[in-house]
């Protein structure tokens, strides 16, 4: 977990950008069944980037 005391944002400009950090970052993960969450709204002070891994 990676946490910051940032402005939120809407998560939608993640998904919808043309950049490749995001889509990096889900597509490694998804090599080793895992997820990537992220904790923020544009209402909101701080965000959360959160790395799910299945160690067994």
């Amino acid at each position: 977990m990676i946490e910051d005391n940032g402005q939120g944002f809407d998560k939608t400009l993640l998904t919808n950008s043309k950049g490749n950090g995001w889509r990096n970052m889900n597509s490694r993960l998804e090599l080793i069944n895992g997820t990537l969450e992220i904790e923020t709204s544009p209402s909101q002070k701080g965000n959360a980037l959160i790395a799910n891994v299945n160690l067994q």
